[in-house]
């Protein structure tokens, strides 16, 4: 059997499906990154910029955190930039419920820090809303808004920043391949 990785060619013999969980690993990586969640860090601005699209759903927002948090940029005191705004929310209160569980049970995923919401439409600002009111107790300040500018100004960017963020999202938003 003849595998593909890494475009290399690989010949199997008994660990063939150690080498295909490898792949389907790499690969599912890979896909998360490129399909409808997606996240720059920009150390510089000492932000987080993270694209949504499509139907999204709580393990979604999970699966995404968790490598987010991985990534070797990432400091939980980092401001951050959440783009919902071609997001079709696929969630209930339960579910957000248990995203709060999560975030309170992920220690990197708690810091002190700005995050600005980026929504368009109520169904899109109701799922955050209650995570902003489940979540009062952690040391986190969350902000829903409707345009980039106002979100660059809650996260103490200049003004300056806002083409440089404006092309990042444009970017994320051509890479994605929507639900």
């Amino acid at each position: 059997m003849t595998v593909f990785f890494s475009h290399k060619i690989l010949i199997c013999s008994k660990r063939c499906d150690f080498l295909i969980l490898i792949y389907s690993f790499t690969l599912r990586l890979y896909w998360i990154m490129r399909k409808s969640e997606q996240y720059r860090i920009i150390p510089e601005l000492k932000i987080i910029l993270e694209y949504f699209c499509g139907k999204t759903g709580l393990i979604d927002l999970v699966e995404h955190r968790k490598i987010l948090i991985q990534d070797n940029d990432y400091d939980s005191n980092f401001n951050s930039i959440t783009d919902f705004r071609d997001t079709d929310f696929v969630a209930s209160r339960k579910d957000v419920a248990a995203y709060v569980e999560f975030t309170k049970s992920t220690p990197k995923m708690i810091g002190k820090r700005r995050a600005a919401i980026l929504a368009d439409t109520p169904q899109q600002t109701v799922i955050p809303a209650i995570y902003i009111l489940k979540t009062q107790d952690l040391p986190f300040q969350i902000e829903i808004f409707s345009t980039l500018a106002a979100a660059i100004n809650w996260v103490n960017l200049s003004d300056d920043d806002l083409e440089i963020l404006e092309d990042i999202f444009k970017e994320m938003r051509n890479n994605a391949i929507c639900k």
